[in-house]
């Protein structure tokens, strides 16, 4: 589907008094699949109209045909013309080529009607002047490339950055990523869309060992928490032949992350990952309420688990990852930075937790624009 707009009477009114029928009506179309609303480059040739164009063609042709050839520079100076301008304009209408002979530059005749159409062509794809300046498009595509970022938290470091100028919304951003003229395409941006989603199997429930929680017995407050302490816990495994992994905790609240690295998928290591992270500091057990996480047999010590985070476990049911997304969505930023295939063994532990606090540095839509840290600072004090 598009979108046609005529372009002003002053050429329709210049065919008129050239005469030339058939002339084709000029559209400026904008087409919006591709959403393209704006453009880089003004068309040129705007400050001589159709009728400047008559008394060119009129006067340079005369010169021509009486084999009395004439420089550019000094065609320029009788038309009241600059150099360059005369030159583009010569050269936008002329029909043939120059020719050099003993040393001499033999032009061609030159054409009214078809340096109007150039022009026109070119008004075709002109559009409203870009509200992106380039110093703000190379941060923006150096943010995306270079950093892994989402448009949205790229846009909102661009305003933290530049606060003294305004920054167009995030749907011009998106305008100029769907026709690639700021240097970054759609699958250059994190989760490209296209693919489509799995159907959702039947809900069933795993073995269940005695005492286990299941996550239907969960609190109401625990599924939109609206407080902190509503945690979710699961694991990002190696490549097939390499060893331990990660274990990742989120707040569904705050979208705080805290990742610790595993030398092996075990119920051992898991205890021991904690316990890291306690001494840490960054697990607060006065403020845990509930946990929840999947039927993996890492974590089917629970009554271990309750003790070390001092609140009850739950478990989903089998196949339904969809019920602990907050920590299925972090997993999913995790493997931005770590494709599916790495050997998490060869990882340092001080890249795991570089990681983790970028990835609290991210600018979330759902916190208001604000980081994970900025939120929990803010909800501390």
């Amino acid at each position: 589907m598009k979108n046609v707009k005529k372009i002003s009477s002053k050429n329709q009114k210049y065919c008129k008094m050239c005469n030339v029928n058939n002339i084709k009506k000029y559209y400026r179309k904008i087409d919006f699949m591709s959403n393209r609303k704006y453009t880089i480059n003004k068309a040129a040739g705007q400050h001589i109209n159709f009728n400047h164009r008559l008394n060119i063609e009129k006067s340079w042709n005369g010169y021509i045909n009486a084999l009395a050839p004439i420089s550019i520079k000094k065609f320029a100076s009788i038309m009241g013309l600059s150099f360059e301008s005369c030159r583009r304009e010569l050269k936008r209408g002329f029909i043939g080529e120059t020719i050099m002979l003993k040393g001499k530059r033999i032009y061609p005749e030159y054409s009214a009607q078809k340096a109007q159409n150039n022009i026109d062509d070119g008004n075709m794809e002109k559009g409203a002047r870009m509200k992106l300046k380039i110093h703000i498009a190379e941060r923006f595509k150096n943010l995306i490339i270079n950093e892994k970022r989402s448009p949205y938290d790229a846009r909102m470091i661009i305003i933290e950055e530049y606060h003294a100028e305004e920054i167009p919304c995030l749907r011009t951003f998106y305008n100029h990523i769907d026709y690639g003229d700021i240097g970054v395409l759609r699958g250059d941006t994190p989760y490209h869309p296209g693919r489509e989603r799995r159907k959702r199997k039947p809900l069933q429930y795993a073995k269940v060992l005695p005492n286990r929680r299941r996550i239907s017995e969960r609190p109401v407050e625990a599924n939109k928490p609206t407080e902190q302490g509503h945690l979710e816990i699961d694991t990002v495994v190696s490549c097939k032949d390499g060893k331990g992994g990660l274990l990742t905790v989120v707040d569904k609240f705050t979208k705080y992350l805290i990742v610790e690295k595993l030398d092996a998928i075990t119920q051992e290591c898991i205890i021991k990952a904690i316990k890291r992270m306690i001494r840490r500091g960054v697990l607060n057990d006065r403020i845990i309420q509930t946990v929840t996480t999947d039927n993996g047999c890492e974590f089917s010590h629970f009554e271990e688990l309750e003790k070390l985070f001092k609140a009850k476990v739950y478990y989903t049911h089998a196949y339904a990852s969809y019920e602990k997304g907050a920590i299925e969505n972090a997993n999913r930023l995790v493997r931005r930075w770590y494709k599916k295939g790495t050997d998490f063994n060869k990882v340092p532990r001080k890249d795991i937790l570089a990681l983790e606090g970028f990835i609290n540095s991210i600018h979330r839509k759902s916190l208001n624009g604000m980081t994970s840290k900025a939120y929990c600072k803010k909800i501390a004090n």
